[in-house]
């Protein structure tokens, strides 16, 4: 299929534009992570579990998608916090470096990643 130039090259801008609209949104959440939990932004990346990484859980989630709510307007309805953190009761066994590392695997993890998946639709993803 042959296209003419100048609509091969207005294709190519819209999609450069998606890119750029992407990465800053990327960046964003990436600062807003960075913010909440208190580190540098240099650490913080697609891949990071908000739990496994961060510590983020208990109380200190519900704050942290109550911020984030506020800051990305996304509807988070179907979001199921159990499903990646634990009760703030149950937060203080996780001093204990093995017995936390235990804990943690019998939750999902939470990437910065899906995060950013749910800024850029506007909604927390439904789980089939």
């Amino acid at each position: 299929v042959l296209i003419a130039p100048c609509v091969r090259n207005r294709l190519h801008m819209q999609s450069s534009q998606a890119q750029a609209d992407a990465q800053i949104l990327e960046d964003r959440v990436i600062r807003f992570v960075a913010r909440q939990c208190a580190v540098p932004p240099q650490l913080v990346r697609s891949e990071s579990r908000l739990l496994h990484d961060f510590g983020i859980d208990g109380d200190d989630a519900l704050e942290f998608f109550a911020a984030y709510d506020s800051e990305f307007r996304v509807d988070l309805s179907n979001l199921r916090l159990n499903r990646y953190f634990g009760s703030e009761i149950g937060a203080w066994w996780r001093i204990i470096p093995k017995l936390r590392d235990w804990l943690n695997q019998s939750f999902e993890p939470l990437t910065v990643a899906k995060l950013v998946e749910a800024a850029r639709a506007g909604k927390w993803p439904t789980i089939g």
